[in-house]
C-alpha cells in the first residue's frame, strides 16, 4: 500500500477489522501511522476504541504507551496498563498529572453545565479518573465494565488505590517522572503543593461524586480495614485552626497517631485497606482547611462550596450511624442541623 501511495486506504480499512475482532494486533510502525492518520482526521477516539478490542498482552508496551501518553489517550492508557501489565496505579498517577496540569490552566470556579457536558480538560480528565475509581472499586474493567479477573485482584486493588489517594504530599513515582515532572517534584506549586493533593484535586472536580465513589470501597462486602486505636477526634475546620489544649493541631495528631499498632499477619497486609478514621480525617481537612494548606483563593472558593460541605456531612452521617468513625460534638451538631 505504501509503494503505490495508498497508505491512507489501508489505514482506513483497519478500523472495522479491529472493531469486529478480526484483527488483534498491529505492528508498532503501523500503529504509529494509524494514530497519526486518526489525528489528521480529528478522530483520535477511533484509536482508543480499537485498542479496547486488541490483545494488549502481545504489544510493544514501550512504543504503545509512549504514543498514548503523547496523544492524551487516557482511557486506552488505563486499559493497556491494567490488562497488559496488571498495573492499576501507574496509569491513575499519569492521569492525575494531567488533572493537575489542567487545574493550573483553567478556572476551577466555572459552574458545571446542567447537561453534564465537559467544558475543559480539568473536567474531562477529572471525571474520567472518578469513573475509573468507580470501576476499580466495583471490581470491573475500565471502560468496558466487565468483571475483573481474578476476583482476588479486587481485594488487593482496593487498598492500593485508597493508599495512593491518601498520600499526604505530592511525590510522583519513578514510572511517571519525566523531565517536566521532575521539576515539579522539587518545587511543587498549585494543587500539587496542597496537603493530600490527590484527594484535594478530585474533591475540586466533584466532591459529591468522589465521596459516593469512596463509599463503594468502604461498603464493599468483605472489605477489611486497619483499625485505629487512637481516640483523637476527626478534623474540623475550627479544630485545625486553633489546635487542642496542648497546642497540637489535629493534622499533627493525625501524623503522630498514624495507623493501628496492631500488626496483621503477612497474608493480610495486601488486603487491608487504610484506617477509615484516617480517611475521614483527611476528607475533613481537605473540605474545611484547604487555605491553611497552601491553596490559592480561586481554588479555595471552589472547594468551600456549600455542595462540598453538604456532601461531606452526609458522608460522615452515614458512617457515624454505623459506629465506624468518630466526630467532635461540633461536627455532629452540624450534621444534625
Amino acid at each position: 500500500f505504501q509503494s503505490v501511495h495508498y497508505t491512507n486506504v489501508f489505514l482506513d480499512v483497519l478500523e472495522p477489522y479491529v472493531l469486529n475482532d478480526k484483527l488483534h494486533y498491529i505492528a508498532p510502525d503501523a500503529m504509529a501511522q494509524f494514530v497519526e492518520h486518526c489525528k489528521a482526521s480529528n478522530d483520535v477516539a477511533t484509536v482508543e476504541r480499537c485498542l479496547l478490542h486488541m490483545d494488549v498482552t502481545i504489544m510493544d508496551f514501550d512504543s504503545i504507551l509512549s504514543l498514548l501518553r503523547k496523544n492524551d489517550m487516557y482511557s486506552a492508557l488505563l486499559h493497556v496498563f491494567a490488562h497488559g501489565l496488571n498495573d492499576f496505579i501507574t496509569p491513575l498517577e499519569i492521569l492525575m498529572e494531567a488533572i493537575f496540569d489542567a487545574a493550573d490552566t483553567f478556572d476551577l470556579n466555572t459552574p458545571r453545565r446542567l447537561d453534564g457536558v465537559h467544558q475543559n480538560k480539568f473536567e474531562q480528565y477529572g471525571y474520567k479518573a472518578i469513573l475509573y475509581l468507580q470501576h476499580c472499586f466495583k471490581g470491573q474493567t475500565f471502560p468496558q465494565g466487565r468483571d475483573l479477573k481474578p476476583e482476588e485482584r479486587v481485594e488487593t486493588l482496593r487498598p492500593q488505590i485508597l493508599t495512593f489517594l491518601q498520600q499526604e504530599q505530592y511525590s510522583p513515582s519513578i514510572s511517571v517522572t519525566k523531565s517536566d515532572v521532575v521539576m515539579r517534584k522539587s518545587h511543587s506549586t498549585g494543587l500539587r503543593a496542597c496537603a493530600y493533593p490527590y484527594m484535594h484535586v478530585l474533591m475540586l472536580v466533584d466532591s459529591k461524586a468522589l465521596l459516593t465513589t469512596l463509599t463503594l470501597a468502604l461498603d464493599a462486602p468483605g472489605a477489611k480495614f486497619v483499625e485505629s486505636e487512637s481516640k483523637a477526634e476527626p478534623v474540623a475546620a475550627w479544630d485545625v485552626e486553633v489546635g487542642d489544649e496542648n497546642g497540637e493541631t489535629v493534622l499533627q495528631q493525625m501524623r503522630r497517631n498514624g495507623m493501628s499498632s496492631n500488626t496483621p499477619g503477612e497474608e493480610e497486609i495486601d488486603i487491608l485497606c487504610p484506617d477509615r478514621q484516617h480517611l475521614v480525617n483527611i476528607l475533613s481537612s481537605v473540605v474545611y482547611v484547604f487555605e491553611s494548606e497552601g491553596a490559592n483563593a480561586k481554588m479555595g472558593n471552589a472547594l468551600q462550596s456549600q455542595v462540598a460541605k453538604d456532601a461531606f456531612l452526609d458522608f460522615m452521617a452515614k458512617y457515624l450511624l454505623r459506629g465506624v468513625v468518630r466526630a467532635p460534638k461540633s461536627l455532629t451538631l452540624s450534621i444534625i442541623s
